[in-house]
């Protein structure tokens, strides 16, 4: 579609043969003309060509130019995409804030390549001529060259490029009549340039999408992460369950060697996705089942079921396999690998019974502050009497070291931190919060104060004799004198068990002999005159009831009543003074601030003089309308963890163990949900044991409101525990922030993560890619349009590459037109086991291990030396083609014979990302078979040599 002619303005070395719709047009029009000079020989009179008719002839002329100038400027766009702007008069043009840098710049290209073929649109007819021209551009001057840029206009559609150039000058040039006419020109484009932009864009953001910002399985970072972790999953299950104790089979979790494989194999499933189904990079197929017959080879022949020997064959023969002499086996995929993986390894090989033995524990310890350390010499014994629990489970159960740790020195170190973090924790609140929760009382005040007689009035109606000589000033109330206050306190005889009931009775009797007094002023020689009322006593008195609500804010039945409550008494509790006998003193104190009569009745008398109503005497009096007392409650906290001791046994000798697949734990609703159901069977019973009808006494209380506060724990144990594996629950997140120093909710998201993964790992790890190449959107303009990805390298290794390997490979920001050979590194990759073997605990104590639980932060950086995008459209007879390339190179416009001025920049695809790996164990308490622990235990380098150098010009480092 492009021609190899002569240009004024160049982009790129790459010419292609074209012809000029133009020229045809023109060699019609003259033969037209010429087949009419040979019919018509004879003379015919002259006439004038209208001026206009020869514009508008031209028009369709400079339309056809424009159309071509616009294929070859979105041909040169795909070629090149600019992506950054250089500081250059060229670039600062095209810099505009306002507008898609992409656009000016395909907007530029197609002026440059307007300006030099519009001119061909002219016409030469009878002694008519018309000429096309277009502003010129000052390359000097970046207005002239933004002048240039905003003349013309794009509207992008499907499959289409809608172009208009305004204004197009058109010069006729006659023996009489010159005109110039500027006309706005438009033309529409069948071109994939946009899309291929677009999807190329898509496949970049998918390469750079986070773990945490991405949903479901999309991005490169969660399909990785689907790779990633079937494979740590299937590594830690075996090494856990099925090898040798004393020779774990991966000692590193996650190598480079392994994270190069899974990787690629995510880059080209990313590609699908972005570019279509079948798109992806056609040399996939054979780089990567010889990557995964290398990975099979190297997870060795004791984990994977498979012929090795053809495997590894297939493996050094550098990825080239197939059966052409009839003995080789196309190697396993790397998803078919991953699932033979996880089925043999994962899915369903811990049958377990779930106790509640440790849920219980957990309780127990939580609610009276009871050191796990110490849980062995207080339980252990009975346990054993009951013949419930197997002494050897016991034994696991409260061991200090775990079997097999011998075998790894760190692991006693690892125990010594858990148990220093279990020493750190903050749990010796509950016993006393229980208590609180029953001697807390609420205290509520309700008042009565009246004013027996109204105040004495003066009469100053008429005012003093001679008052015209006086001015009333005003008049107030004077005490004349005041008796005694009189306070009476009483407790109230409430013979009630309700645990809301009266306790105090305050009753105030006072009088004041009141008058009241008016002011008139004389005026002049006048003396001052005060009229002065009767006298007058008024009687104030005032009662007030204090009333109790005893544990307000516990959580047992208070509708039960109480027996012995503001006496001693009661059988139930280990010493006497226990009850709520004190309760009537404090409750004046608090709302009184004092429990003496002679207190309140000093206030009174304090201030007699200012007592005239009944909210004088309120305020004189000086008390609270409600307030909270903390009763005495004895020595009661070894009494309660004894009791609560007889409950705790009870519940872990008869609730019945759940027989449960471990699995079920990491996948679908989780199995330890169902330990609720039989706990409450217990709850009622036990919560409630001793209570006939009523409570005997307060210690009776405290002692049902801990037993109450050990189930509510218990059964917070179980939901949190059982949330985990959920991944539905903000409390799963949360238990293990808590318990593992926090990790931001990331946990959260990786344990959901994970239990989808495995949950339907065949449809998320299935290779649902087909030999069909991928469609573009549907355009009005071309037909049949796939599309296809050719990346150089195709397999990103870790192993740096030369350009006599791939020959795309150039020095930085050159071109493929530069010789110069270089050094380029596609692929990086660095790991950090951020808890290390053998792992932390889900519960923290080190008697005991639920689960054990390591992560991993595996990161990964990649550069292209060439992407590209193809596009082909065509019945196969004819066909269209568009290469959209991605590679590291500067964009320049020659403008002028042997001028270059710089645009900008082409970028690489390149990307960075990484995956947190969260990966669960049963403990060796549960499953004592295998090699305890998880997590990386050699020291290989942590990350690859070519890390944080990815890209061209890698240098190895001396």
């Amino acid at each position: 579609m492009t021609g190899n002619r002569p240009r004024t303005v160049s982009f790129t070395v790459d010419e292609r043969a074209r012809v000029p719709f133009a020229i045809i047009g023109v060699l019609l029009l003259v033969s037209s003309v010429t087949v009419v000079g040979i019919l018509e020989s004879r003379d015919t009179p002259e006439t004038d060509v209208d001026p206009m008719l020869a514009i508008d002839r031209t028009e369709p002329l400079v339309q056809s130019e424009l159309r071509e100038a616009t294929l070859r400027a979105t041909d040169e766009a795909a070629r090149a995409p600019l992506a950054t702007t250089a500081d250059t008069p060229v670039g600062n043009a095209i810099d505009d804030p306002r507008e898609d840098e992409f656009e000016r710049y395909l907007k530029l290209l197609i002026y440059l390549e307007a300006q030099e073929s519009l001119p061909a649109a002219g016409e030469e007819l009878r002694d008519v001529e018309t000429t096309v021209e277009l502003e010129s551009v000052d390359w000097d001057d970046p207005e002239s060259i933004e002048d240039a840029i905003d003349r013309v206009d794009l509207e992008a559609g499907d499959g289409t490029l809608e172009v208009t150039l305004d204004p197009v000058s058109i010069h006729l040039d006659g023996r009489d009549t010159q005109l110039r006419e500027q006309r706005e020109v438009t033309v529409t484009v069948g071109t994939t340039l946009f899309e291929l932009r677009e999807r190329t864009q898509e496949f970049e953001e998918q390469l750079e999408t986070e773990f945490l910002e991405a949903d479901g399985y999309e991005g490169f970072s969660r399909t990785l992460a689907t790779r990633l972790y079937a494979l740590t999953w299937a590594k830690a299950y075996y090494d856990r369950l099925d090898s040798d104790p004393a020779d774990r089979a991966f000692e590193n979790v996650t190598p480079h060697n392994h994270t190069e494989v899974l990787a690629n194999d995510a880059v080209f499933a990313v590609q699908e996705d972005a570019f279509g189904e079948g798109a992806a990079d056609p040399y996939e197929d054979r780089v990567m089942r010889g990557a995964a017959a290398c990975l099979a080879v190297d997870l060795g022949d004791d984990v994977v079921e498979a012929d090795l020997e053809d495997l590894e064959t297939l493996c050094e023969s550098e990825y080239l396999f197939g059966d052409a002499d009839g003995d080789l086996e196309d190697p396993p995929t790397v998803q078919e690998l991953l699932l033979w993986l996880l089925e043999d390894y994962v899915e369903g090989e811990m049958e377990l019974e779930l106790q509640v033995h440790p849920f219980a524990e957990a309780a127990f310890s939580e609610t009276t502050a009871f050191r796990m350390g110490d849980m062995e010499d207080e339980f252990n014994e009975t346990l054993v009497e009951t013949e419930r629990f197997e002494e050897e489970y016991l034994d696991s159960h409260y061991q200090e070291e775990l079997g097999n740790a011998e075998e790894i020195d760190v692991f006693n170190s690892i125990l010594d931190d858990i148990e220093r973090l279990s020493d750190d924790a903050e749990r010796s609140e509950e016993l006393s919060d229980s208590k609180s929760r029953i001697y807390d009382t609420q205290v509520d005040l309700t008042d009565d104060t009246t004013q027996h007689r109204t105040l004495p009035s003066v009469d100053y109606s008429e005012g003093p004799i001679g008052s015209e000589n006086h001015t009333y000033e005003g008049s107030e109330y004077h005490v004349v004198s005041s008796d005694d206050a009189d306070v009476t306190i009483s407790e109230c005889d409430d013979e009630s068990d309700d645990l809301d009931r009266d306790l105090v009775n305050i009753d105030v009797e006072f009088r004041n002999t009141v008058q009241e007094r008016a002011t008139w002023e004389g005026n002049e020689n006048a003396t001052n005159v005060t009229i002065r009322s009767e006298e007058r006593q008024i009687r104030y008195t005032a009662t007030f009831t204090i009333s109790g609500s005893f544990a307000p804010d516990s959580n047992i039945d208070r509708s039960k009543g109480i027996e012995t409550a503001l006496e001693e008494g009661g059988s139930v509790g280990p010493v006497a003074g226990s009850n709520f006998d004190d309760a009537p003193g404090k409750a004046l104190d608090e709302l009184f601030g004092t429990r003496y009569e002679s207190t309140i009745e000093s206030r009174i008398e304090a201030q007699s003089r200012d007592i005239l109503s009944e909210s004088d005497l309120e305020t004189a009096i000086d008390y609270e309308t409600d307030g909270k007392i903390d009763l005495e409650s004895g020595y009661l906290d070894a009494w309660l963890e004894n009791e609560l001791a007889i409950t705790h046994v009870t519940v872990v000798t008869e609730v019945e163990p759940l027989e449960v697949d471990l699995f079920e734990m990491i996948e679908g609703d989780s199995p330890i949900y169902e330990l609720e159901s039989e706990v409450e069977q217990l709850e009622e019973e036990l919560v409630y044991e001793g209570v006939d009808g009523e409570y005997e006494n307060p210690p009776d209380m405290a002692r049902v409101e801990l037993r109450q506060r050990y189930f509510d724990n218990l059964y917070a144990w179980i939901d949190v525990m059982g949330e985990i594996h959920d991944d539905s629950n903000d409390a799963a997140d949360s238990m293990i922030d808590d318990l593992l120093g926090g990790a931001n909710g990331i946990l959260e998201e990786s344990a959901g993560f994970t239990q989808g993964m495995i949950a339907d790992s065949e449809h998320i790890l299935e290779d649902e890619s087909d030999d069909e190449l991928a469609r573009a959107d549907g355009s009005p303009l071309k037909e049949d349009v796939h599309i296809t990805v050719d990346g150089s390298p195709t397999y990103l290794q870790l192993e740096p590459v030369e350009r006599e390997e791939v020959p795309a490979v150039r020095p930085e920001e050159e071109g493929p037109v530069n010789p110069t050979g270089t050094t380029h590194a596609p692929l990086g990759s660095k790991y950090e086991n951020e808890v290390g073997f053998p792992g932390a605990p889900v519960i923290p104590w080190p008697q005991f291990f639920f689960l054990q639980l390591d992560a991993w932060q595996v990161e990964v950086q990649g550069e292209y030396a060439r992407f590209e995008v193809k596009s082909t459209s065509g019945d196969g007879s004819s066909t269209d083609s568009t290469t959209y390339v991605r590679e590291d190179k500067d964009v320049h416009l020659d403008v002028r014979p042997e001028t270059e001025l710089e645009a900008g920049s082409v970028e690489a695809i390149e990307f960075e990302n990484s995956v947190p790996v969260v990966a669960f164990v049963p403990s060796p308490t549960l499953l004592t078979r295998g090699s305890p622990g998880i997590g990386n235990i050699g020291t290989d380098e942590n990350q690859s040599v070519t890390w944080e150098s990815t890209g061209p010009e890698f240098e190895y480092e001396d």
